[in-house]
């Protein structure tokens, strides 16, 4: 988006998805183990993270159903978790996706606009749930095609969809 910020959530690493337009979320959802083994999504992480420090405004945050010592296990054992501006595990704040709550305090405590955010999930229903709130998403059914569509969201001239 030329001129505007780009939030991504990612919630497809871990099981982990959401993408934003105006920032980038990881969503991380249990188990633990397709993290590691999922190297397209953690590829892609930076990528996006490669392009914010190269100047472009894109923020990359994580929206998970993890429970807290999960979530804690994998801020110490998993490096790019680093590479995040923030995220929200449900552990820790008791709500769930595909419960509306969750996107709106993970919107509010960031300061990002729901509209100018893109959501990437594997399932449906927190997909809808993400549209639903005015955020663009895209549902991952394919983790290798993943780049392609989030490059296509991001190229400039793209506007989200009302």
């Amino acid at each position: 988006m030329p001129g505007g910020s780009v939030s991504v959530l990612f919630t497809s690493v871990l099981d982990f998805g959401y993408w934003s337009y105006t920032t980038v979320v990881l969503l991380v959802t249990d188990p633990f183990e397709p993290v590691i083994s999922d190297p397209e999504s953690i590829e892609l992480l930076d990528q996006l993270r490669a392009r914010r420090e190269g100047g472009e405004d894109v923020r990359l945050y994580y929206l998970s159903n993890m429970p807290v010592p999960y979530a804690r296990a994998l801020e110490r054992r998993l490096p790019f978790f680093q590479w995040f501006d923030g995220g929200v595990f449900s552990g820790d704040v008791k709500l769930v996706k595909p419960n509306s709550e969750i996107y709106e305090l993970l919107a509010w405590r960031h300061g990002f606009d729901p509209a100018q955010t893109l959501f990437i999930d594997d399932t449906a229903a927190n997909v809808e749930a993400a549209r639903a709130l005015g955020w663009r998403a895209i549902h991952c059914t394919a983790p290798k095609a993943l780049g392609a569509q989030v490059t296509r969201h991001l190229a400039p001239g793209d506007q989200p969809s009302v």
